[in-house]
């Protein structure tokens, strides 16, 4: 478990050292729960307090850190089926096991049924903003689980990646012919893990540790559909499993020598395995060439590929195969269509009516996409680095102004869009209609802004901003004190926007010529 090379990602990449932090709290309470549920035959009342100790404990600890971590309750119910089972344990005990699940298992299982079954759209809702519906979610993840089994019996550093948005996704049972044995095959571990719990309980623990590990991440929330990092703590199951089977069940069945020498070939090839795959880590470059190679059917390495190419290595030509790629494979993922569009050559741009793959990079094409489907991080992320480039002055991002004022219009239109993406959009749009000294065009964007949100005093700013580009500095200078004298004025950061464009007010009128009275 520590050497595998496919749990590197919780270590390595930093933001899922958040799943290793709750993997190690989680860790810690199942520890404490054995030492009280071993001492409770001898001192019930210590062992309740350290069982209780190590639940309570490990999994707001955990929680704190990630929110699956609310599975130790789960996770510390299979310890008692399955290893704790053997355990020599008097009625008494027995009882006081019995209600303890009840109470810390059964009744939040119970809570978080009624919950649901009384707000199913609490799951539901989720899918509106993902790639894949909710019945391809639950026929994929059988397959998912496979595949994360194989990676951890078999390593494969090169199959392995930050992004798996290559797997190909199942419509129904037999749109992909390994959908229904995936589906039988969980079943089948999981009836003999329950119906062998007591003559193999170590088979029983590592896969019911494994199903608990994946319960949440890769069952019917509308979560990503792979990630390796979820592996962590469940891959422990299965692994403890394969240890026990070399440690303990293999000296009757052959040479001390031979297993021993296989053990060691094992832990080596771990090891080495975890080696080379940890050089793909040296660099941010390195990571992201090592992704779009391995995975060229990758949509998000295909990318990041190009986004590597294109800001550190200022190759717009390079860049835009990878871009194009992308979106070839995510012909509906704005982010994609976006950059690819940000490099297009502009002896290319001619051509889009006529050659099938430049129509993606088309301006009107990619706002109607941003207009009907989903907007995700990779969408808001292109446009934030297009608005950047804009407002920093570069000519090929000002020669594409308006598309960029195009896409940011689609998504302030968007009819089931999230307002933070229309509050986003809207900021933004002003910020480069300013760029363009095109001021009616601001003001038209601040007007809506406060139609949409009447109590933001933003918008009122940004309207007055407008109007002292148009030079209607009186009726600026009257919104602007109208701002102050409201409870907006109260606020620093608002306060210091109408100093600074009440100074700007000022700096025109002293500018302009004293007219001559006669």
């Amino acid at each position: 478990w520590a050497l595998h090379a496919f749990l590197l990602t919780s270590v390595l990449y930093v933001v899922q050292r958040m799943t290793s932090m709750a993997s190690m709290f989680m860790l810690m309470g199942s520890c404490l729960y054995l030492v009280g549920r071993l001492s409770l035959a001898d001192k019930p009342l210590n062992g309740l307090w350290l069982m209780s100790l190590g639940l309570i404990g490990g999994t707001v600890l955990g929680a704190a850190c990630k929110e699956n971590a609310v599975l130790l309750p789960v996770y510390i119910g299979v310890l008692e089926f399955t290893l704790s089972s053997r355990l020599t344990s008097s009625q008494g005990s027995i009882k006081k096991v019995r209600w303890f699940f009840i109470i810390f298992l059964g009744l939040p299982l119970l809570a978080g049924f009624v919950y649901w079954f009384q707000h199913p759209g609490f799951i539901t809702g989720g899918y509106a903003g993902r790639p894949f519906t909710f019945l391809e979610r639950v026929l994929t993840e059988p397959r998912v689980l496979w595949f994360y089994l194989s990676m951890i019996i078999v390593p494969d550093i090169q199959t392995m990646g930050l992004f798996h948005d290559d797997f190909p996704l199942s419509s129904d049972l037999f749109s992909i012919w390994t959908t229904l044995p995936s589906i039988i095959g969980i079943i089948v571990l999981l009836i003999l893990s329950i119906i062998w719990r007591k003559r193999f309980p170590v088979f029983a623990f590592a896969v019911l540790w494994f199903l608990v590990g994946h319960s949440l991440e890769s069952s019917v929330f509308p979560l990503e559909i792979i990630h390796e990092h979820r592996n962590y703590l469940p891959a422990l199951g299965p692994l403890l499993g394969l240890s026990y089977l070399l440690v303990f069940a293999l000296p009757s069945k052959m040479p001390n020598g031979l297993r021993i020498s296989l053990i060691a070939i094992i832990v080596f090839c771990l090891g080495f395995n975890t080696f080379n795959r940890a050089q793909y880590w040296r660099s941010e470059s390195a990571l992201i060439e090592s992704l779009a190679m391995n995975h060229p059917d990758s949509p998000s390495s295909q990318y990041l590929r190009g986004e590597i190419l294109r800001k550190r290595e200022k190759d717009f030509e390079a860049s835009y195969a990878y871009y194009l790629r992308a979106a070839e494979l995510s012909p509906e993922e704005a982010g994609f269509l976006i950059s690819l569009s940000m490099v297009t050559p502009d002896g290319l741009a001619q051509h889009e009516n006529t050659i099938v793959s430049l129509q993606l990079a088309r301006p009107a094409y990619i706002a109607e996409i941003i207009r009907q489907k989903p907007m995700g991080a990779w969408g808001i992320r292109a446009l934030d680095v297009a608005i950047k480039c804009v407002m920093a002055g570069n000519e090929r991002c000002l020669s594409k102004a308006d598309d960029i004022a195009s896409w940011l219009q689609a998504l302030i239109d968007k009819s089931k869009g999230k307002s933070a993406h229309r509050y986003y959009s809207l900021v933004h749009l002003f910020a480069i209609r300013m760029k363009q000294n095109r001021f009616s065009d601001a003001l038209t964007t601040a007007d809506t802004g406060l139609q949409l949100n009447p109590r933001n005093p933003r918008f009122g700013l940004m309207q007055a901003h407008a109007l002292i580009g148009l030079k209607r500095l009186d009726e600026s200078e009257i919104l602007l004190n109208d701002i102050q004298q409201s409870s907006a004025g109260r606020v620093r950061k608002y306060a210091q926007r109408i100093s600074q464009l009440k100074q700007a007010i000022q700096l025109i009128r002293s500018k302009q010529p004293t007219p001559i009275i006669n």
